[in-house]
């Protein structure tokens, strides 16, 4: 396996997410200006199904990923399996789709018909996991590929055609199956290899390993399914899954992390963490609060009437912010356990692993916050008639369940990887945001002028972006040693290509 260049890997994967994060902005707002409150919240609530439906995939891609990384051809195997056991994700998705159509307003037909993602997104997820062991920056090309083909069909479908819906779910369908071309023909050369029953066996006699890391995160996301079926709110679905399309662009800043787990996997020689972390941090700050000065603007150019929700993504955003850095600190503890290179590893021996111990914490804060999350919605539902109030109250919930989980994965992290402290660069970093943004955001008070047309509002809007990021940039290059030889990096990188 060619050796995976950890920072030259993930910067090219930052570039190329930040890349696709525009393009799929730019097929969000086909689908928000386009679709109603209630269809949108259908859309969601499609999407918090997939979750439940594809919760058996980690069986396959937990070990493809491992398995790729330490050239144990896995490829062709995976993929196989992954179409047979998307029957299951079918029958998963059907009973969830019959329970909410009974439990909520939404179209019973509409959400049945999002049947047909589920195994696309199935395979999808398998290449995916195939790239992240031997090429990781390969998906971030694939996400270009997918969110491209999504914004022309969304032209074509929800705009052109006035599909509302439906066309959203033929559009995404479509581009999934595309995606999936590519990135077969990227994969070309791991999936020559024969299907191997060894892999399979494995794969389920061992499927408690890889399922259990997920229960946490499956449990975590049934908060869509429980405020519907609480609140009856569809309504209030389409302004969380809104707000979400906002916060997920503070998630950007992990794609510098994401050679990083494939390259543990290798093995060899760890200090590379170090810096990963530092640039982990760096981009998170930066994206976040991207996201808190421009959440306002951000859902005003998906729908003015979502502008109303920005306090939920101000809140989001520091919980995606902790929630970024403790997965990724989480992830690099499970990439030097070395437990499942040993084949003969006994159960006991798995049990004493990070493979077994980070997902219980994670499953432990899933469980603590469904069941905040459900009896605040029971106690409240009946003495609030606005929507807005309770999704606040699902929002601070988010952020104080997480905040103990971080500490403790910081704590986790140093105690199985010595590493020195990044507390002077998170305090240079926070520094630096809070003058370029805080600055920012006083000053465009005086000029941007919230208009409907999105060509008229979008370039200012853009404008001010541009300039917190320079300001931010500016600082921490004037301050920070590090960043100063970040900088020069990426203009080698540059004048090499």
């Amino acid at each position: 396996m060619d050796d995976i260049r950890v920072t030259y890997s993930g910067l090219i994967s930052l570039v190329l997410g930040i890349l696709s994060l525009i393009i799929g902005l730019g097929f969000n707002l086909i689908v928000t200006r386009n679709l109603s409150e209630i269809e949108y919240g259908t859309w969601g609530i499609i999407g918090g199904i997939i979750v439940y439906a594809t919760i058996i995939e980690p069986v396959i891609t937990f070990w493809t990923t491992r398995e790729i990384a330490r050239n144990e051809e896995s490829g062709k195997t995976a993929i196989f399996s992954g179409l047979l056991f998307s029957c299951i994700g079918l029958i998963i998705y059907f009973v969830s789709a019959i329970i909410l159509s009974y439990s909520t307003e939404v179209n019973q037909d509409i959400v049945l018909l999002g049947l047909m993602l589920v195994p696309l997104v199935f395979i999808n997820n398998i290449l995916s996991s195939i790239t992240l062991g031997w090429k990781p920056q390969g998906v971030s090309y694939r996400q270009i590929v997918f969110g491209t083909t999504q914004v022309l069909l969304g032209l074509l479908f929800v705009m052109m055609l006035k599909m509302g819906i439906v066309g959203v779910i033929y559009a995404v369908a479509i581009s999934t199956l595309v995606s999936i071309i590519y990135m077969i023909s990227y994969n070309k050369k791991r999936l020559k290899n024969p299907i191997k029953k060894e892999f399979i066996k494995k794969w389920i006699k061992f499927s408690w390993v890889s399922l259990y890391p997920n229960v946490g995160s499956t449990i975590m996301s049934l908060d869509v399914m429980i405020f519907s079926i609480i609140t009856s709110s569809i309504i209030g679905i389409s302004f969380w899954t809104a707000t979400m399309i906002i916060v997920s662009i503070s998630s950007s800043s992990q794609l510098v992390s994401r050679a990083t787990y494939s390259k543990l996997l290798q093995g060899g020689n760890k200090g590379f963490i170090q810096e990963n972390i530092r640039l982990l941090i760096y981009f998170s700050i930066l994206f976040t609060g991207i996201t808190i000065t421009f959440a306002e603007h951000g859902l005003f150019l998906l729908n003015p009437i979502y502008a109303s929700a920005t306090i939920i993504v101000i809140i989001m955003s520091l919980h995606n912010f902790l929630r970024v850095i403790t997965s990724n600190l989480l992830v690099f503890v499970t990439g030097v356990d070395k437990v499942d290179v040993d084949k003969k590893s006994s159960i006991k021996n798995y049990f004493k692993s990070s493979l077994i111990n980070v997902p219980t914490v994670q499953l432990i804060q899933s469980i603590v916050y469904i069941v905040s999350l459900s009896i605040v919605l029971l106690i409240t539902v009946s003495s609030t008639d606005s929507d807005f109030t309770l999704l606040l109250y699902w929002a601070i919930i988010a952020l104080i369940i997480q905040i103990p989980i971080t500490v403790y994965s910081v704590l986790f992290f140093h105690k199985k990887i010595h590493l020195e402290n990044n507390f002077k660069d998170i305090l240079k970093y926070t520094f630096a945001a809070i003058v370029s943004f805080g600055g920012i955001y006083i000053i465009m008070g005086n000029f941007i002028e919230f208009n409907t047309e999105i060509v008229k509002f979008l370039p200012q809007v853009l404008l001010f972006v541009i300039v917190s990021v320079l300001m931010y940039i500016g600082i921490t290059y004037s301050i920070d040693n590090k960043t100063r030889r970040l900088v020069k990096t990426i203009t080698m990188l540059i004048r090499k290509k």
